[in-house]
């Protein structure tokens, strides 16, 4: 698992969590989370406040179901 910041333009789609699901609207920076070198998704400010060994937890426990890698490819994209 990795995290990636990067900035975005001042007018930032809105975003929804790939841990939570819940939109949120990026300011300065998005943090995207990698796991093994491929782009899963944005991260909202409230999951990554919980830190690292949450997001890891979070990781560990995501359903490995087509759907949702469907869901996290497309947002992704």
């Amino acid at each position: 698992m990795q995290l990636q910041i990067e900035s975005v333009c001042s007018h930032a789609a809105l975003e929804s969590c790939v841990i939570c699901s819940h939109p949120f609207q990026p300011s300065l920076a998005r943090v995207v989370l990698y796991i093994n070198e491929q782009a899963q998704g944005d991260l909202c400010p409230t999951c990554l406040a919980q830190g690292a060994s949450y997001l890891r937890t979070q990781v560990q426990t995501m359903p490995q179901s087509d759907s949702f890698v469907d869901r996290i490819s497309h947002h992704a994209a």
